[in-house]
């Protein structure tokens, strides 16, 4: 079982060189860093990252093809690379923030990451090229100095159509930000299914859960603080819950959003996704989000490793004034000292008997 951070942009560099140390001394597998605009630099902070480690991988998670030229990011995390030899991945996806303020049109996403990919490796391998594909263009390009060698691609979706694409090109994908049943389940079948149709197997993929993590003393103060991040998403995807929700159901009391919160949503202001946060009901954060008792969240990443993803990435989210998840720090540490021997010692427990777990080991999809 792996167990990966990451983090957004919005820490200043001591504290940001803190958490790096940390995520590597408390046996985490990767540091993902979030391009994200308009927060600090993704690959300035990765760059410290790979300087201050020896053993822990890292990358951007994700960067896109339309406000970076994946030319640009081929130099980027080549350069990366040669910092710290064979511990750089990249996560790439469609984006989307700060498109709106740049005058970017987020144009054929499925087209622009598949044409990304093929680009970006055919680069990292040192071929100097002319690419003129529907979104993406090159005209006699190259890096100028050669590449250390290839870089592991993840993609990072919830989108049914990109999964399955995830599916048939990426070296890994990254589900976000899901933690229920219904939706991990969901997104696994589509990467097999791409898988399957491209030739591959499924199990060669590195597949991740991402998930918001807010642990605290008790599940009201938890629920609270992740409320804003699973308000961002519904904001998103307000109108069309339908298409975009792999863990959408009418029925379900998750998804009884209360009328007020329609009628914020409905204005399509993004500045009142804070303010409105707390009118996410209770009953869709479990759905979203670790959060909850430290209890609570070992239950449910049991739960989620019982689905057979064997990666987990946590973005923490500390619960101000809490005494054992008041800081990113101690929602970091929480999770690497308490909740990941759990799921080791769980998946060593039904490696020894399989027979009680219905079978072999769960694959990843």
């Amino acid at each position: 079982m792996k167990a990966s951070v990451l983090l957004m942009g919005q820490h200043a560099p001591d504290e940001l060189a803190d958490l790096v140390d940390l995520s590597e001394e408390a046996g985490y597998d990767v540091f993902w860093y979030a391009d994200e605009r308009f927060f600090r630099e993704a690959y300035i902070g990765l760059t410290m990252a790979a300087l201050r480690t020896r053993r822990i991988q890292l990358g951007p998670l994700v960067t896109d093809p339309y406000s970076r030229h994946p030319a640009m990011t081929a130099a980027a995390i080549a350069s990366l690379q040669e910092l710290a030899p064979g511990r750089v991945l990249l996560g790439l996806g469609a984006g989307g923030s700060g498109f709106q303020q740049m005058g970017l049109e987020r144009r054929r996403p499925l087209v622009a990451v598949r044409e990304a990919t093929e680009l970006l490796r055919r680069l990292l391998g040192g071929e100097k090229l002319t690419y003129q594909g529907e979104v993406i263009q090159l005209k006699e390009g190259s890096l100028d100095f050669r590449p250390a060698g290839p870089v592991p691609i993840y993609i990072g979706t919830s989108g049914r159509r990109m999964l399955k694409l995830a599916g048939a090109i990426a070296d890994g994908v990254c589900i976000g930000s899901y933690a229920s049943d219904r939706a991990l389940r969901a997104a696994l079948s589509y990467i097999r299914e791409g898988a399957e149709e491209a030739g591959r197997d499924p199990a060669s993929l590195d597949v991740i859960a991402r998930v918001d993590l807010s642990i605290a003393t008790n599940r009201t103060a938890a629920y609270a603080a992740v409320k804003p991040e699973i308000n961002y998403s519904l904001w998103f995807g307000y109108g069309h819950f339908e298409q975009t929700a792999l863990d959408y159901d009418a029925e379900s009391p998750a998804w009884q959003l209360p009328p007020d919160l329609l009628a914020e949503l409905a204005k399509r202001d993004w500045s009142l996704v804070g303010p409105t946060a707390q009118l996410v009901p209770d009953a869709l954060v479990p759905e979203r989000a670790l959060a909850g008792t430290l209890d609570e969240v070992i239950d449910n990443a049991l739960r989620i490793a019982g689905l057979g993803i064997r990666h987990i990435t946590v973005y923490p989210v500390p619960v101000l004034g809490d005494p054992i998840g008041g800081s990113h720090a101690a929602q970091i540490e929480l999770f690497a000292t308490q909740v990941m021997p759990q799921l080791r010692a769980s998946l060593a427990e039904a490696s020894a008997h399989p027979e009680a777990a219905g079978g072999p080991d769960a694959r990843n999809a």
